[in-house]
C-alpha cells in the first residue's frame, strides 16, 4: 500500500517558486510534432523538425507555447543539444488546469493535430 501512494507522490513536473520545471525526451524529425507519451518523470515529443541550426528546438518551443497557453518568450529550454530537454514554464491558471489532469494534455494534442 506505501509503495501506490510513494508512486502517485512522484510526478512528472516540479513547482518552485511560481514555476514549473519538466523534463522532455524529444525526438526529432517526427511525421508530425505531438505530445507521445507522459510518464511519471518526463514527457515524450515527437518533433516535425530536423535537429539542425536549431529548428527543432524552435519547433518544440512553439509546441510548448501552444500547449500550455503561454509565450514562447517565457519558456526556458536546455539542453539544445540533446534529445534530454530541461523545460521551465510560469505557473499559469491554464498549466494549474493540465496539472492537476494531466489527461488535458493527451486531449489538447489530439485537438490540435
Amino acid at each position: 500500500m506505501l509503495s501506490n501512494w510513494l508512486r502517485l507522490k512522484i510526478m512528472w513536473f516540479k513547482i518552485q517558486d511560481q514555476y514549473v520545471t519538466f523534463q522532455i525526451i524529444a525526438k526529432p524529425n517526427a511525421k508530425k510534432t505531438a505530445l507521445v507519451k507522459i510518464t511519471e518523470h518526463e514527457l515524450y515529443i515527437a518533433i516535425h523538425a530536423k535537429p539542425h541550426k536549431g529548428e527543432a528546438n524552435k519547433e518544440l518551443l512553439l509546441f510548448l507555447s501552444k500547449l500550455f497557453a503561454t509565450p514562447k518568450s517565457s519558456i526556458t529550454l536546455k539542453g539544445e543539444h540533446s534529445k534530454y530537454k530541461h523545460v521551465v514554464v510560469p505557473l499559469t491558471a491554464s498549466l494549474q488546469k493540465i496539472i492537476n489532469d494531466p489527461s488535458l494534455l493527451l486531449n489538447e494534442t489530439k485537438d490540435s493535430s
